[in-house]
């Protein structure tokens, strides 16, 4: 769970997905976000045209005006012994997922960039 600073509030992150993680499972998550009926009826009677698409089109603006501080950011990880965001126990090679550090940073800049 995350503390959202600005309202208090706490949101829940699967920090076992990050970076296309999900999809060296032995079953893969092939996609990169589960949107629910559960999740969109509890939006409201505006489900995914109210807040949702404002908060979720001004995250992608956001995401692509400081693209550079968020890569920066992101590499961090390249030198962290501790992440294990590529998944050591992957048994065979799955096309299009990265296979070291500077493959996923490259897909993350694809994703926000290319946007």
């Amino acid at each position: 769970m995350l503390l959202e600073e600005g309202s208090g509030g706490i949101f829940h992150v699967d920090f076992n997905c990050l970076f296309d993680k999900g999809l060296t499972f032995e079953k893969p998550e092939l996609v990169p976000f589960r949107l629910t009926h559960n999740m969109v009826d509890a939006m409201g009677p505006t489900g995914i045209e109210g807040a949702f698409r404002a908060a979720a089109e001004l995250t992608y603006q956001q995401l692509r005006a400081h693209e550079d501080t968020l890569m920066t950011i992101l590499e961090t990880f390249l030198y962290d012994p501790t992440a294990d965001f590529l998944g050591k126990k992957r048994k065979t090679r799955i096309e299009g997922v990265p296979e070291t550090p500077k493959e996923v940073l490259e897909a993350v800049r694809g994703k926000v960039g290319g946007c």
